[in-house]
């Protein structure tokens, strides 16, 4: 296999990866898992849509904002650069 394409697929699967960790491995922020979690870390943390407002969701008839499973954190918060 070519290196150019090993590593352009090196890329595009962590930045399916961590699109997936961000906006599909999510919970609404009513679940029991977040109920340990302050306002500030839940407000750290909202899944946004491409205006950068929260994504909410119905959950048990009220509208709930949706919160990552695994939150990233550190270097992989930071958006992947464009592929190589």
């Amino acid at each position: 296999m070519s290196p150019d394409f090993r590593r352009h697929d090196y890329f595009l699967g962590r930045r399916n990866a961590q699109n997936f960790f961000r906006n599909y491995l999510v919970l609404p922020e009513c679940n029991p898992l977040f109920a340990s979690w302050r306002d500030e870390e839940k407000a750290a943390f909202y899944v946004r849509d491409a205006t950068g407002w929260p994504v909410e969701r119905p959950c048990n008839g009220a509208s709930q904002r949706l919160l990552p499973i695994i939150p990233l954190v550190g270097e992989a918060a930071t958006e992947c650069a464009a592929l190589p």
